[in-house]
């Protein structure tokens, strides 16, 4: 699975997907069992397989979450979602995340205009994304320092200091 990644300078570009989607997508027939799903899940460390039909169109969607307490013979096309939500690859990176966040799902395929599987985009590369558009400086550095201030003080005879937050 290869992610895509391309900074640019600031965010006053419009991201799109097709800039951040992850690709190839792995997917599977409404015929294979959930068995054979569950197992190509876990091979390839994903935790949703789109579904194509005829012509290689997108039909449905399998998730870990379908695969739970299911007879492992039981066919993908028995417990697929078949109403998928989608995006093109030239939709906004923000219209994306506006619809993960509204349907409460992680991932989106991506169709191209003939209605085929062209990438898949996730809540975790929308985050890859933002992150990338923001300035790094010492980020690293401060956060460990942060970190190490935090932790408890320990004073000479092992007596611990508290923290007190002002309001």
């Amino acid at each position: 699975r290869r992610h895509r990644k391309q900074r640019r300078g600031g965010c006053s570009m419009r991201l799109k997907v097709q800039d951040f989607m992850s690709t190839p997508v792995i997917t599977t027939t409404p015929g294979a069992t959930a068995s054979d799903a569950y197992d190509l899940m876990l091979k390839q460390r994903i935790g949703s397989l789109p579904v194509l039909g005829g012509e290689d169109n997108l039909v449905g969607i399998v998730t870990f979450w379908d695969l739970r307490d299911v007879d492992e013979s039981t066919r993908v096309a028995d417990i697929m979602s078949s109403d998928v939500v989608t995006v093109a690859p030239d939709t906004g990176l923000q219209e994306a995340a506006h619809l993960l966040s509204y349907y409460d799902i992680i991932r989106l395929p991506v169709l191209d205009a003939g209605g085929h599987v062209v990438g898949i985009v996730s809540r975790a590369n929308i985050v890859r994304a933002v992150t990338d558009q923001l300035p790094v400086g010492n980020i690293v550095e401060e956060a460990r320092a942060a970190k190490q201030a935090r932790r408890t003080r320990v004073r000479s005879a092992g007596t611990v200091s508290r923290r007190v937050r002002k309001p």
